[in-house]
């Protein structure tokens, strides 16, 4: 960190403009309760107002009414200018009545601020097991030779097994209330910095959806080119160490086991005696809803970069139709001006070729007589053929368009259908042709399935004599 760089910092940076602002302990005593104790990732416009003249007369109350004499509203229209960049004022998708949520770099401030209370007890013991914990755990996932990794999880077996003995034998040990309070406390502490994070990782998607927004509005550029550019920039994002994290912890959250064991590890935690009696945590047992709420957010505003593209696409459709239909017509209105007074001449239209045509009079073939078909005198006679013609008699012929008819009767009171049970219901006729046939059918439609994995066994009549055949499994769906 050089001179300059600190410098810009200083000018530019929205947390460092807050911690040097004369309304510093009213912004960040007022976001600090509102936004990190409520755990609130958005208020609405009537409501934060509300919350913010309830504070305003409580400090007037004790420090007298000259004291921050604005509305509240001024003061949040002023705390969301862009010179300040302390919170963001935005309109939701659905509504009229704006919304309210701290920035990130509010939310840095303010845990700086935070990190300046004196703690009852630094937790150094649970910070170095962390350590311990997350350095073992890196370099098993690294380790490469079969020999050793199987060395170390027979090692962690036989730890396993002595605390089973040690367990069955009576000698329980366990967590005393202090340990308990210095863990929990660290879990608090991941978890606000896991939901500042998300703010974060938010404020990364819309900074690349106004992005977009502006290169759409201002390019000069082809619609080819400006997509180029775009879903390089979002592919930027997603294939980044911070975007490939978020998607793995999306997955991660999303599995429903994930979701019942993080609320029966939270309801042990909070049945403890000893966080019963500092009251509980709130961090923890709103932690669920809070995370799958930051989540969500930070996916919608990816979405709306997805929606706007689709609305760019569509406007350039409807400018691309309505110029041609402009230009076809100027020309009925040109057709019109000359229909009674037409050109005298017979070049009055002419249209650039697209290529120089370039013709050699060498390059003519010559004339080439005809040659006559020769004629032969020879008498026709009757002949017999080396094969026995029967095969010729006994061909039949297989009408797909009466298949496709057949499967779509049997779709209508049924979502799938596979090829045995078409058989089943509508016997195979024409035997080993019309099952073929089935399956050709099957192979040029995408809704239609062939499954190499299964097979089935299908039963049809070859004249008369009763055959069954195994094929892969086809299935065909509406």
């Amino acid at each position: 960190m050089n001179y300059e760089y600190l410098e810009t910092l200083r000018k530019n940076h929205p947390a460092w403009r807050l911690l040097s602002a004369d309304s510093a302990p009213l912004v960040i005593s007022f976001l600090e309760r509102t936004f990190i104790q409520g755990s609130m990732r958005s208020i609405k416009e009537s409501l934060i107002e509300e919350k913010l003249d309830d504070f305003l007369i409580h400090i007037r109350s004790i420090y007298g009414e000259d004291l921050f004499p604005r509305k509240s509203s001024e003061y949040l229209d002023d705390w969301s200018e862009s010179s300040r960049g302390w919170v963001r004022k935005y309109y939701p998708g659905t509504g009229d009545e704006a919304e309210y949520d701290i920035t990130p770099a509010a939310e840095k401030a303010i845990e700086w601020i935070r990190s300046f209370e004196k703690k009852e007890f630094v937790g150094t013991e649970s910070r170095l097991l962390l350590i311990f914990s997350m350095l073992r755990e890196l370099v098993n996932s690294t380790e490469r030779d079969p020999e050793k990794r199987i060395a170390e999880l027979e090692r962690r077996k036989e730890e396993l097994d002595c605390e089973i003995e040690d367990i069955r034998s009576g000698k329980i040990t366990s967590f005393d209330s202090r340990q308990i309070r210095e863990n929990l406390w660290r879990i608090e502490e991941e978890i606000r910095n896991l939901m500042s994070d998300f703010r974060e990782v938010e404020e990364n998607f819309r900074v690349l959806d106004r992005r977009t927004r502006e290169k759409i509005a201002t390019s000069t550029l082809g619609k080819s080119e400006i997509l180029d550019e775009i879903f390089n920039d979002q592919d930027t994002i997603e294939q980044s160490e911070q975007g490939k994290s978020f998607a793995a912890f999306w997955v991660f959250l999303m599995s429903r086991n994930r979701q019942d064991e993080l609320d029966q590890n939270a309801g042990k935690i909070l049945k403890l005696d000893c966080v019963k009696e500092t009251g509980g945590s709130q961090t923890i047992q709103s932690m669920k809803y809070n995370l799958l709420d930051a989540g969500d957010r930070a996916k919608k505003t990816l979405g709306n970069l997805n929606e706007q593209l689709r609305t760019f696409l569509d406007e350039k459709l409807w400018l691309d139709n309505k110029r041609i239909m402009d230009l076809i017509k100027s020309v009925e209105e040109k057709a019109l001006e000359i229909r009674n007074n037409p050109p005298k001449g017979n070049d009055f239209f002419a249209i650039d070729s697209l290529a120089p045509e370039i013709v050699l009079p060498m390059e003519r073939i010559l004339f080439t007589p005809p040659g006559k078909p020769p004629l032969f005198n020879e008498k026709l006679t009757e002949g017999v053929a080396d094969n026995a013609p029967e095969a010729l008699y006994s061909q039949h012929y297989v009408d797909e368009a009466r298949l496709r008819e057949n499967i779509r009767i049997i779709l209508a009171d049924k979502s799938q259908v596979s090829l045995k049970e078409i058989g089943e219901i509508e016997p195979f006729k024409k035997g080993l042709s019309e099952i073929i046939a089935y399956m050709a059918i099957a192979s040029r439609e995408d809704n239609f399935i062939i499954d190499d994995s299964a097979a089935e066994k299908i039963k049809y009549l070859d004249r008369d004599v009763l055959k069954i055949i195994s094929l892969p499994k086809v299935i065909f769906t509406k």
